[in-house]
């Protein structure tokens, strides 16, 4: 984030960072949020005869899961295939998958996924202030120039390329069904980020921060008011067993390895995964300390090139130092080592906060606190520049040190190793936010106290968002019991489906397209995962669509239409630049007749005309295909509505996907009550013909089955009025 903070903040350097870490950033989704979402994603998936993902049809507008209009059944696109890696990852090891969804927020420590993870290297579309657009909130990156750090989508593939070798064009070297689960719950944790912050942001006006050019902002209260309110807000998980974080089967090892040992030993220290601003490189304990391992191992790597001579001449003008520099560098290759865990305890204790007779009846004692004492006594001191070496004293091995930081021009780091020491939480958190951690526990433990007061209060809102009362937010989260509807809920709903194509084999991603497009993909291409290429900044908004790297669903606003919702924050498509109609129909004998539609550019009315009055209430099903250029893209989802008994016409209002550019709509019009008979066939050479699909029916209803269950996939949502 761009950070507005005054140097003397820096000098406690690589220690407050550990108790900072506990208020410096804010999850979009609350972590038991992210895990309940991730739950449904992959419950279905994991318990269904085929291990298959259903996705569903939308009503992007209205916000909704497009219904049958008999049965009241969703309307679904169509089952597909989840990649056999991903399902045999999340059937042995789901402990470490709920831990990935914790991402960053957690992992390899808070503050790295806040200031290196979370936020993008360089300005992107997404980070603006409301109220100051040329005042971007979240940037990893001194500006107007130097270090450029690397963003999140870098992050998300080098994580996919260590453990499934497709992302990078890199080689698994952590390819165990434990790293992988892991992998795969980082991915969803982001899915969740990129729908959750563009809601979130809307109302607090800008990605999460204290500070910005004009001062100091209300916006983390704003975060985390809103934040902990969806949370206290979001139903008991599925299995209670998800509740709380257990790494397990050496996944701690996958993330020293991979996330924080970036010294120059790394395979990956090449990739500037640990770089950015200078303030982000002082907070982040992997990046402070590679750092000051590499200049470290330098100095040995230059003792061992000496001769005896000379290494007989060093050892007398600087006594003790070779050995010391070793002992050094080892206590912190044991303190990075074991970040990992205290990592999982501290986002444990602070993020998985149990609500009464709703998460857990067992009670959770404190653990974070006595955790950073505890690393602070048996790591930090040592990684600060007292390691353990027998028979020295703690004065001599600071003048050790001190002469060696100035040998090695590092003068200015004895400061900040000084100050490396725990300090109250109180401390802690007003030298870095401007709060206590007692104010901001008030806002985590009670959200709904404060949230009407902070949220429609224009004293919070320095960076422009929406005002909103607490009967609106409620309004929004579709309350059903006191909980939230997730699949009411735009950015919830949203986030569920986009962990569902995160799990998709290119097999299943082909086939979703194909039956949205009718050409197995060839135009768009599938990527390695579906969540990986495109997003820039885990904190921003819109990030589905709002780069030049575009999801792969995003890449035609016609199909994210048709599997997605809109929601608040969300920046709209182009219009459509002009509208046609091309009415097709296809069926035997009278036919009802469909006027030219009018449109204002969100909905398209049309009226259907019957070749006579009707003697029973009629239902018709409009199917419909958008042309866009040289692209013919075969919608497959209907529109139904009943001409009433003794009407000839109907007026229907169609809420049909925006099409950039589009030049026509082609609809096609079919009525009946004989399921047998009732087809209405767009230009599809994948729809079977009329006889060859009434002779199915027929064959069925013989065999005492439904005809409806029987027909294929794209003809039975489509083509055919359920009798």
């Amino acid at each position: 984030m761009i950070r507005y903070v005054n140097a003397a903040r820096l000098r406690a350097g690589g220690s407050l960072l550990l108790l900072a870490a506990l208020g410096a950033g804010a999850p979009a989704w609350e972590p038991t949020t992210h895990v309940y979402l991730a739950e449904i994603a992959i419950d279905e998936m994991l318990h269904s005869h085929d291990n298959k993902l259903t996705i569903y049809a939308t009503d992007y507008l209205e916000g909704h899961i497009l219904r049958d209009t008999k049965t009241g059944t969703r309307i679904v696109i169509g089952r597909y295939e989840a990649d056999p890696r991903y399902l045999k990852a999340l059937q042995t090891h789901r402990a470490a998958y709920i831990a990935g969804t914790c991402g960053p927020d957690a992992f390899p420590d808070i503050l790295t996924g806040q200031e290196m993870i979370h936020p993008a290297g360089k300005v992107t579309p997404g980070q603006e202030r409301h109220s100051h657009p040329g005042d971007p909130a979240d940037i990893n990156r001194d500006l107007p120039s130097g270090p450029q750090g690397p963003g999140s989508n870098r992050w998300l593939e080098h994580l996919y390329d260590c453990t499934f070798g497709h992302a990078e064009g890199g080689s698994t070297a952590y390819n165990t069904d434990a790293d992988r689960a892991f992998a795969l719950g980082f991915l969803a944790h982001s899915a969740g980020d990129m729908y959750a912050h563009t809601f979130i942001n809307h109302y607090t006006g800008a990605p999460f921060n204290f500070q910005s050019a004009q001062g100091p902002t209300g916006n983390a209260v704003r975060h985390i008011v809103l934040e902990s309110y969806i949370f206290d807000k979001t139903p008991a998980l599925i299995d209670q067993g998800d509740f709380g974080l257990n790494l397990g089967s050496g996944v701690d090892a996958f993330i020293y390895d991979n996330m924080i040992r970036g010294d120059r030993r790394s395979p990956w220290h090449s990739v500037g995964l640990l770089q950015g601003s200078a303030l982000s490189k002082n907070l982040s304990t992997p990046a402070f300390f590679c750092a000051l391992r590499d200049t470290l191992q330098g100095e040995v790597d230059a003792y061992n090139k000496k001769n005896a001579l000379e290494k007989a001449a060093y050892d007398v003008t600087h006594p003790f130092f070779n050995l010391y520099i070793k002992a050094w560098i080892a206590d912190i290759d044991s303190g990075l080592r074991a970040l990992p865990d205290l990592s999982r305890v501290v986002a444990g204790d602070l993020f998985f906060r149990p609500r009464a007779g709703i998460d857990s009846s067992t009670v959770v004692v404190p653990e974070a606190e006595p955790a950073l004492n505890d690393y602070v006594n048996q790591h930090l001191l040592s990684m600060s520049g007292f390691p353990d070496i027998v028979g020295q004293t703690r004065g001599t091995l600071q003048a050790i040190r001190d002469a060696v930081l100035d040998l090695l021009g590092l003068t200015a780091l004895k400061e900040a190793l000084d100050n490396l020491k725990i300090a109250t939480l109180d401390a802690t958190f007003k030298a870095f936010t401007g709060h206590t951690y007692t104010e901001i526990q008030k806002y985590l433990k009670n959200p709904a106290t404060y949230i009407e007061q902070v949220m429609s209060s224009s004293q919070t809102n320095q960076d422009g968002g929406d005002l909103i009362h607490r009967t609106e937010v409620d309004a929004q989260l579709h309350l059903a019991g006191g909980f939230m509807d997730y699949e009411q809920f735009p950015a919830a709903y949203n986030t569920v489906t986009m962990i569902k194509l995160s799990l998709l084999s290119e097999t299943g991603m082909r086939q979703l397209l194909n039956d949205l497009e009718g050409t197995e993909g060839q135009a768009y291409g599938v990527p390695a995962n579906a969540m990986l290429g495109f997003v820039e900044t885990l904190d921003g908004s819109n990030q589905w669509k709002a780069n030049d790297r575009k999801m792969f669903l995003a890449k035609n606003p016609t199909f994210y239409r048709l599997l997605f919702m809109k929601q608040p924050g969300e920046t709209p498509y182009s219009r459509l630049a002009s509208l046609k109609a091309d009415i097709l129909t296809f069926r035997r004998g009278e036919q009802p007749e469909v006027s030219a539609p009018t449109a204002d550019l969100q909905r398209v009315v049309v009226t259907i005309k019957l070749p006579r009055p009707a003697a029973e209430d009629t239902e018709v099903t409009l199917s419909y295909r958008a042309v866009t250029g040289n692209t013919d893209a075969r919608l497959r989802l209907p529109f139904h509505t009943v001409v009433p008994k003794g009407a000839d016409s109907h007026s229907l209002t169609c809420a049909l996907p925006i099409v950039h550019e589009a030049t026509q709509f082609r609809i096609t019009a079919g009525c009946g009550n004989d399921v047998s008979a009732d087809v209405s066939i767009a230009a599809s050479t994948r729809v079977p013909p009329i006889n060859a699909t009434r002779e199915l029916a027929i064959r069925e209803v013989q065999r005492g089955r439904d005809p409806f269950a029987a027909l294929p996939q794209a003809v039975r949502h489509t083509h055919f009025v359920r009798p």
